[in-house]
């Protein structure tokens, strides 16, 4: 008799075999719609890793300037920016025990050295536009639920191109069984190798009547290989800045200029006195940034200005609430309103100069308070 779960539906108790996966093709299909099977809460329960798909089919190549010669089954990127290259096989593939190791390490050797500065964003690009979706709206919807920096697009695909170049890459193993040979060169390797992390995910497939349940199980984690990757954890932390107004206004100093550090000063000056209650400060490790942000709305900023003196307009980010999406529409129309130079219908992140804003900054911010104001007054009749 074969392996069986079973389900209760109601009064029902509905009886689910183990299966296999028909074909590779639907395996890809599957976990480029639903990444949480990838289990990023196993491979990090203090704080889950989350998936943003990349490319399936990822091209690599094999010298400079060469054709492509391999074809990665899945990548995606998690919220700190690293890459995560996914390999599928069913347990019927005899692959699966020897031959995929190296075909995994021909494409993390491959994809580090001849992937360009903007292969990961433009894959990306490509990808999400053939899903019908904004790439740039994506990633920053990805970015404010998931991260707990404060970055932008520029940052995050910057912080991904460095990671790439050090070996900070996922390698990933994916079968409907693990063979046990797998699992201990996927163990051997992981304990390893640093910074690149090496895993292996067993997903399990059972089905019966109108139920398919998937159950995954993360792979590799020794003690030792854990061990090993905290203490690259704690070293990137540390590197991280926490910036607070002293240190943000030091740094601005550095770049800008006397009366451009001035109009800063101003912005903030008003967020602390009008509408916005709550400051909060960016973790950049090179530009400060601070976040007014009104709590009764939205717990995401309308705004985010840098010690580098741009001024991040967030319009696209304004969507966690029913009272946020007023919100965002109110202040479109008193943008519009206010003949500010701004292309006010954008539902992503409008990233603007400092020699640009200054000159209307106060329209602005009196257009922000005005739709607050309204919001507000709106929610409580």
């Amino acid at each position: 008799m074969s392996e069986a779960l079973y389900i209760q539906h109601g009064e029902k108790l509905i009886r689910v075999e183990l299966d296999a996966y028909s074909c590779e093709n639907d395996f890809q299909i599957l976990l480029a719609s639903h990444p949480d099977l990838l289990a990023g809460d196993q491979i990090d329960p203090f704080n889950p890793r989350q998936w943003l798909l990349v490319a399936r089919e990822a091209a690599i190549l094999s010298e400079e300037g060469g054709n492509d010669r391999w074809s990665l089954d899945l990548l995606f990127i998690d919220q700190e920016a690293i890459p995560t290259l996914v390999e599928v096989k069913r347990k019927s593939d005899t692959r699966l025990r020897r031959e995929v190791v190296g075909q995994m390490m021909d494409y993390a050797a491959n994809s580090v050295t001849y992937w360009a500065d903007q292969t990961l964003k433009d894959q990306f690009y490509q990808t999400a536009e053939e899903y019908g979706n904004d790439p740039e709206a994506t990633l920053n919807a990805f970015l404010q639920e998931h991260s707990n920096q404060q970055s932008d697009e520029e940052d995050f695909w910057k912080e991904a191109n460095e990671n790439l170049r050090n070996g900070k890459v996922r390698l990933v193993f994916v079968a409907d069984r693990i063979p046990p040979e797998l699992q201990r060169t996927v163990e051997f390797l992981n304990e390893r190798m640093r910074p690149t992390e090496v895993l292996a995910l067993e997903l399990r497939r059972y089905s019966g009547g109108a139920f398919s349940t998937h159950i995954p199980r993360i792979l590799g984690q020794t003690s030792a290989a854990q061990m090993i990757k905290r203490e690259g954890k704690i070293s990137k932390l540390a590197s991280r800045r926490f910036w607070n107004e002293t240190s943000f206004f030091e740094n601005a100093s550095a770049r800008l200029t006397p009366t451009q550090v001035a109009s800063l000063h101003k912005v903030l000056e008003f967020c602390k006195s009008n509408c916005f209650d709550k400051i909060d400060w960016g973790t950049g490790s090179v530009y400060g940034s601070f976040n007014p942000k009104i709590s009764a709305i939205s717990k995401r900023a309308p705004i985010t200005v840098w010690s580098g003196g741009r001024l991040d307009l967030k319009l696209g980010w304004l969507e966690d609430s029913d009272t946020a999406c007023t919100f965002r529409d109110l202040l479109r129309n008193h943008i519009k309103n206010a003949s500010l130079p701004l292309q006010y219908e954008h539902e992503g992140i409008l990233h603007i100069s400092i020699f640009d804003w200054e000159q209307w900054i106060d329209r602005l911010l009196a257009a922000i308070c005005s739709a607050a104001q309204e919001t507000l007054d709106s929610a409580r009749k």
